[in-house]
């Protein structure tokens, strides 16, 4: 969403309150990242993530 709103990863990380590295990390699909500041960046672009049990 971040390339399409035409902001760059500083930009969009000042937005979300988090870190360049962070949000770089987050887009580039790092798997260990706090899930705390991942809700941060959804809300920030007001998305959602739902969980949901299989099946």
């Amino acid at each position: 969403m971040r390339k399409e709103s035409g902001i760059t990863q500083k930009q969009a990380a000042g937005m979300c309150n988090v870190g360049v590295r962070f949000f770089s990390e987050l887009e580039n699909g790092k798997p260990t990242l706090e899930i705390a500041k991942v809700m941060k960046v959804l809300e920030a672009f007001g998305l959602q993530c739902v969980i949901k049990a299989r099946g």
